[in-house]
């Protein structure tokens, strides 16, 4: 039976929140592109006072529905309160403990209730996680992410993998949850000369640490939504240290699985998506060279990230070369890939000095020409170390020409 307590608790929300028809929560229709929108597509506000707002309204409306609680259950619930208490209204804290709240009254709702106010809640926790920043939520307390983990709301969710904490651990920038709004993410453009797939659609997103010097880089490409079209919905993130060459790659599949997460619609969670470690792919077969960078420095949007000037707010450390390494084969420093054993960045060839991609061999080339429509085969010999035109000359930018297009593969971002 539910307790008396819990009933008064239920009395009080039930009275502090306006009539059904009125209820902020029901306004909620559609949920995309990193917000929330009513039936006639209007975006409704998600700060955390009207997100809050929103939480009591679910909480009101299951406690009109006078549920049957478990004596498990109502336990759980009271233990909650308890930490709800605790937070001194604090709402990042109070946001992930009601949405725990609120699965654990939706297990003893009706089935009317449970359809109607769970995936609203689970938009609305989403929401609250989108307004914390990555810091804040790796530093969340041990016992709110057990309320969550034990309410079933997440599993793997906050505390950052094996694999974010070796990155962190060797000055590469761990990038946050990645979202087309919403998110410390800034969109560069499109590219023109898409490398992967010649006139389809790819967008390049940044992300600068505000102390490590290198780069986060994401390629979402094609519509990011859900069907598919030809398996199109990729989006892959490198992030590169410039103080000690190591890369790290994720790509927007769950882990432990193969569904694509739909970019343009649902945040990428950096924690939940497949790393180095798990990808069913070596990325090196293709990211090998200096930096870790597949760039064609001659599409407009590329020559923003290697010489122009970036859009939206930074820090002054984003930059894609590689300035020290343990990695100094030819010369120069190299970018160190990590991630499984089979993550090697083979030497392909001489060239291009610190500043772009080595020569390629002969199997690169030809696999880069078959990708870029027109583009004519060509040895390793001629054909360019960076599709489609850079740094030809053997000698480092710096010393090279001035005004020799070749030499403008890279100067450093402003």
């Amino acid at each position: 039976m539910l307790t008396s307590r819990l009933l008064l608790s239920f009395a009080l929300l039930a009275a502090a929140v306006p009539a059904a028809a009125e209820r902020p929560a029901d306004r909620i229709a559609i949920s995309g592109h990193g917000m929330i929108f009513d039936a006639k597509m209007n975006p409704i506000r998600a700060d955390a006072k009207s997100l809050l707002l929103m939480q009591n309204d679910i909480i009101a409306a299951i406690g009109e529905s006078k549920p049957m609680a478990t004596e498990k259950n109502a336990a759980r619930i009271a233990d909650l309160d308890k930490l709800i208490a605790a937070q001194n209204a604090a709402p990042e804290a109070t946001l992930y403990l009601q949405a725990a709240k609120i699965n654990w009254l939706l297990r003893d709702a009706s089935k009317a209730v449970r359809v109607r106010y769970a995936k609203r809640s689970r938009t609305i926790f989403d929401q609250a996680r989108n307004l914390g920043s990555a810091t804040r939520q790796r530093e969340i307390r041990a016992e709110i992410l057990q309320a969550l983990i034990d309410s079933g709301l997440i599993t793997r969710f906050m505390p950052p993998t094996t694999y974010m904490a070796s990155c962190a651990g060797q000055d590469v920038p761990v990038p946050p949850d990645f979202a087309v709004t919403g998110s410390a993410w800034v969109n560069q453009g499109n590219l023109t000369a898409n490398i992967l797939a010649p006139g389809g659609h790819a967008e390049v997103w940044t992300w600068s640490d505000p102390v490590k010097r290198g780069a986060c880089i994401a390629l979402p490409r094609n519509g990011g939504t859900i069907p598919t079209v030809g398996g199109a919905n990729f989006a892959g993130i490198i992030c590169q240290s410039a103080s000690t060459g190591k890369a790290c790659f994720w790509d927007n599949m769950l882990r432990g699985d193969s569904q694509r997460i739909p970019w343009r619609d649902q945040p990428l969670r950096i924690r939940d998506i497949q790393d180095a470690t798990n990808l069913g792919e070596n990325c090196t077969a293709c990211h090998s060279g200096n930096n870790v960078y597949i760039m064609s420095p001659d599409d407009p949007t590329w020559g923003k990230l290697l010489r122009g000037v970036l859009s939206g707010p930074r820090s002054g450390t984003f930059t894609t070369r590689v300035e020290t390494s343990t990695d100094n084969t030819g010369g120069h420093p190299r970018y160190v890939p990590m991630g499984a054993p089979a993550f090697v960045n083979t030497v392909r060839g001489a060239g291009c000095a610190g500043a772009c991609h080595e020569t390629p061999t002969t199997e690169v080339t030809t696999r880069w020409s078959t990708l870029i429509s027109g583009w004519p085969a060509a040895s390793s010999a001629t054909q360019p170390q960076m599709p489609p035109r850079c740094a030809t000359a053997t000698t480092h930018p710096v010393a090279c020409v001035a005004g020799d297009p070749a030499c403008q593969c890279y100067v450093d971002n402003p």
